[in-house]
């Protein structure tokens, strides 16, 4: 009895080392998150489609050159990449992708396009997903309003001109 005993003492040990071993590990890796939440707090799970080379493309191509006596930002990288965030599977739930459109339509002062992107930032802001930190855009959320107000057409006769632009 008392080698049946010491028999189920230690595969008892054994087996929850090992389960705490291979939870340890899944944290450790990233597979497994352990949180405490006050009740009112919500859970936001959020998959990142514009991750980190999205981000550091992004920053590379708007950020302002002079090159003679003018400023400018790299226009064909920049298109590059809206098309890239286009093809993306998704990039409509992520904020970090719709704040690079919106950016962008708000360059090109492209009212709708600008619009149409702040419409999806404002939302998933609502929802608690919020852009990368990383990203360099210089504004939030009222700023990008704002921003997109400005290109707002002129209602005064026929005059559908963008009223000013970034």
């Amino acid at each position: 009895m008392d080698n049946k005993k010491l028999f189920n003492r230690k595969f008892l040990v054994i087996s929850v080392s090992m389960v705490l071993l291979v939870l340890a590990g899944l944290v450790l890796f990233g597979y497994l998150a352990v949180s405490w939440k006050q009740p009112q707090q919500k859970v936001v799970l959020v998959s990142t489609v514009c991750g980190d080379s999205i981000i550091n493309t992004y920053n590379k191509v708007s950020e302002v050159r002079q090159t003679g006596g003018t400023f400018s930002i790299d226009e064909a990288g920049l298109k590059s990449l809206v098309a890239e965030v286009k093809a993306k599977k998704n990039y409509q739930s992520d904020a970090t992708c719709q704040t690079i459109l919106m950016d962008a339509a708000i360059h090109n002062q492209d009212y709708n396009a600008a619009k149409a992107a702040y419409s999806a930032v404002k939302a998933l802001h609502d929802k608690h997903i919020y852009v990368d930190s990383n990203l360099n855009t210089g504004g939030s959320v009222p700023d990008y309003q704002g921003f997109v107000q400005q290109l707002a057409p002129v209602k005064n006769g026929n005059n559908q001109e963008p009223q000013g632009g970034a």
